[in-house]
């Protein structure tokens, strides 16, 4: 869908905050979500939901979510145990980057409130997690997060998993970015708020580059996997953090093709808040 705006709303600046210390987790401790960092949450998938004709939308679940975190042996080796919350990310027929984009806001926002995460978008029970949700006929529960105060002791399978993705491990700037270093200011920034994005089994499957004054975001061909475009609507979303970081704000177009996104600053001063 070539020259679609991504879903506009009003990008936090403590988003921005949230990438760098943003870490996944899949043991929870069971107790509940402070009241507080639930209304922040739910504020912020009502926010990222409209307007509702780009066909995403998040949803809090401020219930035990029972049967969703199913975890599955050779695919999903841990999984999530004792999460009080979880927010579903829901989609229609046309819905892989924009839910990407949408419900990263979401886990950044949960980062944010002090509130733990992890990006599920295969292993998990999506007709349990759909249970919770009133779903119109053509949407479906695409991608959730479980909510809640991690754990920090990492056993048996989570350690296996983490010694294979290795999830702290991120691509050279260089990599994802060539040339960067020659680049405007807010397009560096914009740059390493993209290799700091989460994605599948850490595979950082995006590149970017400059096209005149525009930053333009890319699907790598030889990192092809199905929620490959999930990850790329959240980087997408990371390289507006950065620019707006570096006082940079803009537009940005969702693109066909192997190309994700555009962003084209504007250079206007941004104000003060």
């Amino acid at each position: 869908m070539p020259n679609v705006a991504l879903p506009r709303f009003r990008l936090e600046p403590a988003w921005f905050d949230a990438i760098a210390i943003r870490a996944s987790r899949r043991r929870f401790d069971g107790s509940p979500v402070r009241s507080e960092a639930l209304e922040r949450i739910g504020a912020t998938c009502r926010t990222v939901s409209e307007p509702a004709d780009t066909g995403v939308r998040a949803v809090l679940v401020d219930a035990a979510p029972g049967g969703v975190f199913t975890g599955l042996i050779g695919n999903y080796w841990a999984a999530i145990s004792r999460a009080p919350a979880l927010a579903a990310f829901v989609g229609g027929p046309d819905w892989h980057v924009d839910l990407g984009y949408i419900g990263e806001a979401v886990i950044l926002e949960a980062t944010a409130a002090g509130v733990d995460t992890y990006w599920i978008a295969g292993s998990f029970d999506a007709a349990a997690a759909a249970a919770y949700i009133d779903l119109d006929e053509e949407e479906q529960v695409r991608a959730v997060t479980p909510l809640g105060n991690g754990t920090r002791d990492v056993r048996g399978g989570e350690r296996l998993l983490n010694a294979v993705v290795k999830p702290r491990w991120r691509l050279d700037l260089e990599r994802i970015a060539p040339g960067a270093q020659s680049w405007p200011e807010w397009a560096r920034e914009a740059a390493e708020a993209v290799r700091l994005a989460p994605s599948g089994k850490n595979r950082q499957p995006w590149r970017l580059r400059m096209d005149d004054d525009s930053l333009v975001l890319a699907l790598t061909t030889d990192r092809t996997y199905w929620t490959a475009p999930i990850d790329c609507g959240i980087a997408a979303l990371h390289a507006e953090l950065g620019a707006l970081h570096a006082g940079v704000s803009g537009t940005r177009q969702r693109l066909a093709g192997p190309d994700v996104a555009r962003f084209t600053p504007s250079l206007r001063p941004l104000p003060v808040r």
